[in-house]
């Protein structure tokens, strides 16, 4: 029967219960978009109780979420919270994998599960800075298996066995990843092995399928941006390593620290961190001698310049042996 246009069909019949269903199915659908926006609700009576038990957290903790291991880090900001987005930005050769690997041991020596992401160095390389750092032997033994002598073999033997294969990091060396695959494993290893970490080794080298027809730079925002929503939707910290451009090279004295405007090619990614952490090494830029005349070569600074809920603008000393890739926290 037609009216005005529209098909009337008779009730009973094959075609009305194939619109019933739908008409059913979308209201079910209705009903579940309208469940989970009220999910993402919330009153202030429920803000306030959850800040309360925030605070109790906070309190068994001495404030620190999760411990870095390093004191400037822990002590003066609390370390690293669930759904942070952190910048860790360097030049090239300056450090920026064997520090992560520093926080990573640290922060494992904890309990804390930590996942890694490389898309520049595969497992074995992974797995000799590692053991170099927790081992403190040279990375030509842990790695090339060139070892002084027969003691240092057992002594990484006994280290690793004992130690550093318990710790709960978990690596995938994949060299091509876009961000939806980098997502994916992330929630498999919070899923299956409570990751409560994120490592990505590093943002530029992310690839960008999807992103062919825009410039770099937007392809490079939008991979901070879903970086930062992946963070607080897992409720985990995400630490991201980061390229910077030449512009730092070129400065002199103070000023050669870097500066939130030298991260490279998208000046999105500073508006999305909640931390940017920058690494410099005075003799990796040229400058081999400090004003007293001693060598730049062992020693490393942690810029600190953006940091939401903490202390920022700040530098902190550290100290690096080349020969075992490790940075600790210079003392006094």
């Amino acid at each position: 029967i037609t009216t005005s246009g529209f098909t009337v069909l008779p009730e009973g019949g094959e075609d009305f219960d194939v619109i019933k269903k739908i008409n059913l199915l979308e209201e079910k659908l209705s009903n579940l978009k309208q469940i989970n926006l009220a999910d993402d609700i919330t009153d202030m009576t429920t803000l306030m109780f959850n800040l309360y038990k925030h605070q109790d957290n906070m309190q068994l903790t001495g404030g620190i979420g999760i411990e870095t291991g390093f004191y400037g880090l822990d002590k003066q900001n609390g370390g690293f919270h669930g759904g942070e987005l952190i910048v860790l930005g360097a030049r090239p050769s300056v450090g920026k994998s064997a520090f992560v690997g520093k926080l990573a041991l640290n922060m494992a020596a904890k309990g804390t599960p930590i996942g890694i992401m490389s898309m520049e160095m595969n497992n074995n390389e992974i797995a000799g800075r590692l053991a170099a750092i927790d081992t403190d032997l040279d990375f030509d033994a842990t790695y090339r298996g060139l070892y002084k002598d027969e003691n240092d073999r057992q002594r990484m033997l006994e280290i690793i066995s004992h130690r550093t294969a318990n710790y709960p990091i978990y690596i995938s060396d994949k060299t091509s990843m876009d961000i939806n695959e980098i997502r994916a494993k992330a929630e498999k290893m919070k899923r299956v092995y409570g990751v409560k970490c994120l490592i990505i080794d590093y943002l530029q080298l992310v690839d960008t399928p999807y992103y062919a027809n825009r410039n770099r730079e937007n392809a490079i925002a939008e991979l901070s941006r879903k970086c930062k929503i992946m963070a607080k939707e897992m409720d985990i910290p995400v630490i991201v390593l980061c390229q910077l451009n030449r512009e730092v090279t070129k400065r002199k004295g103070k000023d050669r620290y870097p500066q939130l405007s030298d991260l490279r090619e998208s000046g999105a990614i500073e508006q999305d961190a909640d931390i940017v952490m920058f690494l410099h090494r005075d003799w990796m830029a040229g400058h081999e001698k400090n004003e007293d005349g001693s060598s730049t070569e062992f020693e490393a600074d942690l810029a600190i310049r953006k940091w939401r809920n903490g202390n920022a603008n700040f530098i902190m000393k550290l100290d690096f042996e080349p020969r075992k890739v490790k940075f600790t926290e210079r003392k006094g």
